[in-house]
Formats: C-alpha cells, structure tokens, sequence
C-alpha cells in the first residue's frame, strides 16, 4: 500500500490568551492511498466492524500522518511564541 495523498481541511491558530506552553491540532483529515479493490473493501470493513485496521496500514497511514501532522506543530509552535514540540538538531562548537 502506498499513501498517496493527505491533506488537511483547515488550520487555524489563534492567540487568546498568555502562552502556556501547549500545541494541541484538531483537524478533519482525508488520506488516500492506493491497493486493489479487495483489500480496501476489507479494510473498510474492519473500519467500520470494530473501528480498527491491520497493522500494515496502519502503521503507513500514521507514519504519514505524524510526518505531515510534526511540521504543522512546527509551523505553528513558531507562529504562537511556544518552543518546538518536538526536538530539533542542534550543532555544537568544539572547544
């Protein structure tokens, strides 16, 4: 199974308050992938069966998700004033 497509409804972020050092994202997703027909009519059914998917695809579909969803928390921890939520490279001088 390849992901093909993700893609979020909307982002928005606002500033009420003093910042308190927190970055939660609530989102609509839509993810796509491709597999032939038989496999995703059983995916689909398992979905809606028990709310669960085999561990092959689930396993891709959040990979790709945290890898899209860890950039916008980026974007937007640097927007609002809060530190990164994730650690970031640091470079070190040799003395």
């Amino acid at each position: 199974m390849t992901v093909v497509g993700f893609h979020f409804a909307s982002v928005n972020a606002e500033k009420k308050e003093p910042i308190k050092g927190k970055v939660n994202i609530n989102n609509n997703v839509a993810i796509m992938f491709m597999e032939d027909s038989k496999k995703v009519k059983d995916i689909l059914a398992g979905w809606k069966k028990n709310q669960s998917l085999p561990k092959d695809v689930a396993g891709r579909i959040l990979n790709t998700v945290l890898n899209k969803c860890n950039v916008q928390a980026l974007i937007l921890a640097d927007q609002v004033g809060l530190p990164p939520p994730i650690p970031l490279p640091k470079v070190k001088a040799d003395n």
